[in-house]
């Protein structure tokens, strides 16, 4: 898929969003964007952070959502740089996501006759998914179970349900030391009350 095609470009920087142009792609896996938002430069708080840039590409005809994970970096408001971290992946989302600011979790996985806890960090969020980082890789179309706490109106509420992985992105020059992974949040597996917490957290992203 030819990246130089994409249009409908926004760069998603923690809670910030940014429409952008394609400007080109550099042989050490750079892209660099004209941003067109200019209202709300990024420059001091926002490089070095990690980003999507989500886009279409297409004929006009038949047209796709795409999306590539990375760290930006900006010395201008006008222009911005992304170090990609993955190659561009279908974005197959139904609902937003949110990219957030780290927040911690275990998963557990049984594995012969113990219980596997692994430590993640979750970096985006919807009601049907999760993207997270950890210092192993996981496996996909597995299915762990994940625990977490997010904070509802300032008080700290559990969060737990089955998560299956659907895609990994191996260590890299980008990330360093860590692994990224994103997958589906089992409906079935949520109690009333896990529900409830997910959607005043979500909704406390969307003000």
């Amino acid at each position: 898929m030819d990246i130089s095609k994409a249009k409908n470009i926004v760069i998603v920087v923690n809670d910030r969003r940014h429409e952008a142009e394609f400007v080109e792609k550099t042989a050490d896996n750079r892209i660099v964007f004209k941003v067109l938002e200019r209202d709300h430069p990024y420059i001091k708080s926002r490089t070095g952070h990690r980003c999507q840039v989500l886009m279409t590409i297409g004929d006009g005809i038949k047209e796709q959502r795409f999306f590539v994970e990375g760290r930006i970096s900006s010395e201008r408001s006008d222009v911005a740089l992304v170090w990609m971290a993955t190659n561009l992946m279908l974005d197959r989302r139904k609902e937003e996501r949110f990219n957030i600011l780290p927040v911690y979790a275990k998963l557990e996985i049984k594995k012969f006759f113990r219980v596997v806890t692994i430590p993640a960090n979750i970096t985006n969020i919807s009601k049907s998914g999760v993207g997270l980082q950890t210092h192993i890789p996981l496996a996909v179309n597995k299915t762990y179970n994940l625990e977490t706490k997010f904070r509802c109106k300032r008080v700290l509420e559990s969060f737990s349900a089955s998560y299956t992985i659907r895609y990994i992105l191996k260590k890299g020059t980008v990330y360093l030391n860590s692994c990224t992974a994103g997958g589906e949040i089992e409906k079935t597996s949520l109690t009333r009350q896990n529900i409830k917490v997910l959607n005043e957290f979500l909704k406390s992203l969307e003000n």
